[in-house]
């Protein structure tokens, strides 16, 4: 991912949410990352571990993310990688997830058009589900913005032909 298209506003947006996380609860918070060893997702894992009373779980299947990007995670007693496709159901005990999984440059997601919807949707679908299962646990999915809008428009649309698509205005 070209990091030139991220700012430091960008990464605000991760130290807000991350503050903002799991207020009120007491004890360890296990917190599921999805995409945890991509650029936004690593990033976060390291912001989650700084706090002692969080227990991450990074969960990638390195599609696109890179074990380079955890390294100095991985002996923290609090952080722990599990390698698995978002695409595939998981279940373990968790009380928050950030759903950050999906190939977000456009190399990566040129490459395997459907693979990264599968991800998208798939993936999104899986967590919602996890989230449902255990209940009390909250979810916060990330959007790639790039992926899902081209000049204003729904890269979906695109592909499925003409159409009106409806415009989002940004949430954060």
């Amino acid at each position: 991912m070209s990091r030139k298209n991220w700012n430091a506003g960008d990464l605000s947006i991760i130290r807000s949410v991350c503050t903002d996380q799991g207020k009120g609860n007491a004890g360890m918070k296990k917190i599921l990352v999805t995409g945890g060893a991509g650029f936004v997702g690593s990033n976060l894992c390291r912001r989650l571990v700084q706090e002692e009373n969080n227990d991450v779980i990074c969960l990638d299947n390195l599609m696109t993310g890179k074990l380079d990007n955890i390294q100095d995670l991985i002996k923290r007693p609090n952080f722990k990688f599990i390698e698995h496709d978002v695409r595939e159901a998981i279940d373990i005990d968790i009380h928050y997830i950030y759903h950050a999984a999906c190939p977000a440059s456009p190399s990566a997601y040129q490459k395997s058009p459907t693979g990264t919807l599968k991800t998208c949707v798939l993936g999104t679908l899986n967590m919602l589900e996890l989230a449902k299962k255990k209940r009390g646990c909250s979810i916060t999915i990330f959007n790639q913005r790039g992926l899902w809008q081209s000049n204003g428009y729904t890269s979906a649309g695109m592909l499925l032909g003409e159409c009106k698509p409806r415009r989002y205005p940004k949430l954060l």
